[in-house]
């Protein structure tokens, strides 16, 4: 009878707390034996592993695009864009940002048919569109990639953006406006 064995880690996200173990497994079943202590703290598994990514609490890991990159993400419900900055904010994060067309499709998959802000306006300068992530200013080929064409255009004073499901890309709209809200933020590694 053949095992496979491979070393991994479970990893306690309140105290950072490492345990390792020894995995065997056989077909789609498993054994999890902590090596060193039968009383192993609670968390995640992490197999075949030396340093992994961990989201934050209140934060889900996603996997988009074609090269399996990872994001922490959150959507919270109904809320103007200041609140929404706010909150993402007080979690640790700030409202996600959608540069890529595969950014864009990762969105449009948790928006579930709703309307939602993504981390963009023009608050600070008009017309000068900034991601919250890191200040940039929004990019040409950005521009391109995720908004409808035309877009944004201020148009009656729109200084925020939102993903739009009506088309499934990016708009510019009021930042009094209630919509849910993409807060992400960034994963860390945990190394063990």
């Amino acid at each position: 009878m053949a095992w496979d064995k491979n070393a991994g880690f479970l990893f306690e996200s309140g105290s950072g707390q490492c345990t390792p173990v020894l995995w065997i497994g056989q077909g789609s079943g498993g054994i999890v034996i902590p090596s060193g202590s039968a009383d192993a703290p609670p968390g995640n598994l992490y197999v075949n592993s030396q340093t992994t990514i961990h989201c934050p609490d209140g934060f889900q890991e996603v996997s988009y695009g074609s090269e399996g990159h990872v994001s922490c993400l959150v959507v919270l419900l109904s809320l103007s864009y200041e609140s929404a900055t706010s909150k993402c904010n007080a979690m640790g994060g700030y409202l996600a940002s959608v540069r890529t067309a595969e950014r864009l499709q990762m969105a449009v998959g948790l928006a579930q048919g709703n309307d939602m802000w993504v981390g963009m306006d023009d608050l600070v300068q008009e017309g000068e569109y900034r991601w919250q992530e890191d200040g940039e200013l929004l990019t040409d080929t950005e521009r391109a990639d995720v908004f409808k064409p035309g877009e944004p255009n201020n148009n009656g004073n729109e200084d925020c953006v939102h993903y739009r499901r009506s088309n499934d890309q990016l708009n510019d709209s009021r930042c009094s406006s209630l919509k849910n809200a993409l807060c992400e933020s960034p994963p860390r590694s945990v190394a063990c």
